[in-house]
């Protein structure tokens, strides 16, 4: 439960650092962002901010049985690289004044997440989560991240998206998650 607190409290932190401007509505206190497409979306609460920065990150999926990053989803992976990128730059630039000195007592881990289908036996789903995850950590090494800022974690088939006993439902829980974490230096 603290460490809930202690990460929900950090991502506040990243917020602030990242050039968040709070204004004034008729209803109350909102917040403007702007994002990475230079929209500006109006957020109520942290976790609404929070929400929208973890769903900016693509999933990336896999074909069944396999762990290597299918051709359709390099995109997405380069797309997620660039957004982390700029997500790192702007941490450790500390934009916002007041947070400049919370920036130099936190540090930013990107952690991607191995997922499959049912199929397969625990112990096989838990090894090929841990290899799509690997992959993905690759290539974000291949797009210039060092490893010591990503850590990898599988779920094999015990974290679905969707449970329905179709083709369709399956592919949706092949794939690897993105989430930032923030931890104390």
């Amino acid at each position: 439960m603290m460490k809930k607190y202690l990460l929900l409290g950090s991502l506040a932190t990243m917020l602030l650092i990242t050039g968040c401007q709070t204004t004034q509505g008729g209803a109350g206190n909102t917040t403007e962002t702007a994002g990475t497409d230079g929209t500006a979306g109006q957020y109520n609460s942290v976790e609404e901010k929070v929400m929208a920065i973890e769903q900016q990150l693509q999933t990336i999926y896999f074909d069944y049985d396999k762990f290597n990053i299918r051709s359709d989803m390099v995109d997405a992976v380069n797309s997620n690289s660039e957004l982390l990128k700029a997500t790192v730059a702007d941490l450790a630039a500390g934009i916002a004044p007041e947070a400049a000195a919370n920036a130099a007592n936190v540090s930013l881990r990107i952690r991607v997440e191995g997922n499959t289908d049912e199929w397969g036996t625990d112990e096989y789903n838990q090894a090929l989560g841990n290899k799509r995850a690997v992959s993905v950590r690759d290539a974000l090494v291949g797009n210039g991240f060092t490893r010591d800022v990503i850590e990898h974690v599988t779920y094999g088939e015990t974290n679905p998206v969707c449970s329905e006993k179709t083709d369709d439902c399956w592919s949706k829980n092949r794939r690897v998650d993105f989430k930032l974490v923030l931890e104390p230096k």
